[in-house]
């Protein structure tokens, strides 16, 4: 399991470090919406993002994707508390 999930985050790798997921999507990859938590109607996430963060209550949908990148970690895209546990948003400064 450890390698499949690997193999599905292989191209953000660097995204990862950053915390912010960014995964590119090919035609046809399923991607979901969030309402309550997308700060306009193009911000979505990836599957595995999606299923490693908690939307219940939330007003969401499942789609095919026409392509474009996955927007888990991204404060401008997404609300943190949509966030998955891989992607936490940038870290913060302390100053």
């Amino acid at each position: 399991m450890l390698e499949r999930h690997a193999a599905a985050h292989k191209d953000d790798a660097c995204a990862c470090n950053t915390g912010v997921c960014g995964k590119v999507w090919k035609v046809g990859d399923t991607v979901f919406h969030c309402r309550t938590c997308g700060m306009d109607p193009s911000c979505a996430i990836c599957h595995e993002c999606f299923t490693d963060s908690d939307h219940r209550g939330h007003d969401y949908w499942m789609f095919s994707s026409g392509g474009g990148c996955c927007d888990c970690g991204d404060v401008e895209a997404w609300k943190s508390s949509g966030f998955c546990t891989r992607h936490p948003g940038p870290p913060t400064l302390s100053l």
